[in-house]
């Protein structure tokens, strides 16, 4: 198979020693993996002589895909990548925050849940094969891509009423996003649990995230009264906040303010997160489990904390329950009792626990290892191969329908 790419970062891709996050993910730690198949894997230009175009983060190559999509002969298959944010922000806005059912996520998709002037006019311009807006455009693109690699099944499920070749997966974790060697942060970590005693639970995410800490506050507050000195929050963010959080954008201070049981802040660095995982003894992941933008989240939190042989305690969101396995690698949550019991349960039985965390490092190798991860990617692209032979051979692509 011959794979053309286009990068997230075309500017930095291949000069750079680490490329973006994304092109880290999807592509370039994925790159070798594919060459052992016999694949050759060069960058995308028009005209590119390849079986099968894969357009990373397809909202910045949007034009390229257009292009592609509008050309008289044929060309490559066309892969689109959809990252995990892409196409469901407008998710977190629904007004019950109860929707989950499919078909009103998929209809959403195609402003059918917008109301008011504006989205009339922009539903009758669509229809008029004028779309007005980027969100159309893509929309449009992913009609008439031969697959779509989307990031959490959610997500793709979302769009198989427009595209069925959509399906999930999610990016790859390689070990040196990771890297576990000693630190002075993590090594404070190891010496204030000895000295203590405690169980170190881990939640690390971004500049952002403070508020899915919210969701757990009742339970450990509970833990901390049932079981004094048993536990400390080790929370691993940036420091500063781009957007103040009840006025304060710094988030030690609003994590002194907001619970009352041991905290610790460790600023997230590149050089240092893998030691503080491996520091610590339990990974949680908290998600808004109601609202389906958080809903259709990738499972890439969980993956992380099992990858360096934490067991973990997360939301009941679909990809979290398709890749943990309850009572075995970690436990799944579904309301704050269940929070409480599980987190407890970790903290008191060790033995438990040490088995859970040897569980979940097996559990990401068969899953969510770099050559599970390539392979998935691979058969997406013969997925995409066999789509486009089968649109030349009727001579047009397929339908592209109204928005």
């Amino acid at each position: 198979m011959r794979i053309a790419f286009l990068p997230e970062r075309p500017d930095s891709f291949g000069q750079s020693p680490i490329p973006s996050p994304t092109d880290r993910r999807r592509l370039a730690t994925l790159i070798p993996h594919w060459e052992a198949r016999g694949a050759t894997v060069a960058p995308y230009g028009a005209g590119s002589d390849a079986d099968i175009a894969y357009f990373v983060a397809s909202h910045l190559g949007l034009s390229q895909i257009e292009a592609a999509m509008r050309a008289p002969s044929r060309g490559p298959a066309i892969a689109m990548g959809i990252t995990e944010d892409l196409l469901t922000a407008d998710w977190a806005a629904f007004d019950n925050e109860k929707v989950n059912d499919l078909e009103t996520i998929a209809a959403w998709h195609f402003g059918g849940g917008r109301r008011g002037l504006k989205a009339g006019v922009r539903r009758w311009a669509n229809r008029l094969g004028l779309p007005i807006s980027f969100r159309a455009r893509m929309l449009r693109a992913v009609a008439g891509a031969d697959v779509v690699i989307c990031a959490s099944e959610a997500q793709a499920a979302s769009l198989r009423s427009i595209n069925p070749f959509s399906v999930a997966i999610a990016e790859a974790i390689p070990a040196s996003d990771f890297e576990p060697a000693r630190s002075p942060v993590g090594d404070a970590l190891l010496a204030a649990k000895a000295a203590s005693g405690a169980t170190l639970i881990l939640w690390e995410g971004t500049a952002y995230g403070l508020h899915l800490l919210e969701l757990l506050r009742d339970p450990l507050e509970r833990l901390h009264r049932d079981l004094p000195g048993s536990f400390e929050l080790v929370v691993a963010m940036p420091r500063e906040r781009p957007a103040p959080f009840h006025g304060i954008t710094d988030n030690p201070e609003i994590l002194r303010s907001i619970f009352a049981f041991p905290t610790r802040f460790v600023p997230w660095t590149a050089d240092t997160i893998g030691s503080v995982i491996r520091a610590c003894d339990i990974g949680i992941a908290p998600m808004a489990d109601l609202n389906p933008f958080y809903a259709a989240k990738a499972h890439n939190k969980p993956a992380v904390y099992m990858s360096l042989g934490l067991p973990v305690v997360v939301s009941d969101i679909l990809s979290y329950r398709q890749f943990v396995h309850h009572g075995e690698d970690g436990l799944v949550a579904t309301t704050t009792d269940h929070w409480y019991d599980h987190l407890r349960s970790l903290i008191v039985d060790g033995d438990f626990r040490r088995r859970a965390g040897l569980a979940a490092r097996a559990t990401f190798e068969a899953s969510g290892g770099m050559e599970a991860v390539a392979d998935r990617f691979y058969q997406a692209f013969e997925l995409g191969c066999a789509v486009a032979r089968v649109r030349r051979s009727v001579g047009r692509r397929a339908d592209v329908p109204a928005l």
